[in-house]
């Protein structure tokens, strides 16, 4: 009989250390999964904010599908790179002459909403920054227009 209960005994200690590991497993499980999706949603967000920040200099100020809605709708797949390429090429807009003989040339330009670039320029020996604004003509043609200008 004492060996009946000692059996009963420990297989009832069994069932019920069972039930609490898969209890606690369950709960486990539960958060596991929880923070995957927490992590699944966050790794989203970043990188939607990486993606953005890649296509363009300054998101805070440019952009894209409002900002330049004409060249998309004009079938302009990277605006912004479009509007920027379109300054590159335009280096007789740089309202300083090259020294020692050096070329003037741009080096980082920003988007400033859908009417503004801000861009510096210089050629090794003198310096400047600008302020353009910009305009579409036909066949995606940009017109630039220097608003403010400063010369070191």
């Amino acid at each position: 009989m004492k060996a009946k209960i000692i059996v009963l005994s420990f297989l009832l200690l069994t069932l019920i250390a069972c039930n609490n590991n898969r209890s606690s497993d369950s709960i486990l499980q539960n958060r596991i999964d929880s923070l995957q999706i927490q992590n699944d949603s966050l790794t989203e967000v970043l990188t939607a904010k990486i993606a953005v920040t890649e296509n363009t200099d300054s998101p805070q100020w440019y952009y894209p599908e409002t900002d330049s809605r004409k060249l998309l709708e004009l079938g302009v797949e990277d605006p912004g790179k479009h509007i920027k390429q379109a300054l590159r090429e335009n280096k007789d807009l740089i309202p300083m002459d090259a020294v020692l003989g050096g070329t003037m040339h741009y080096n980082n330009i920003q988007l400033l909403g859908d009417k503004w670039i801000i861009a510096d320029f210089e050629d090794g020996h003198v310096y400047g920054k600008a302020i353009f604004e910009y305009t579409l003509l036909e066949d995606y043609k940009l017109n630039f227009k220097i608003i403010a200008l400063s010369e070191n």
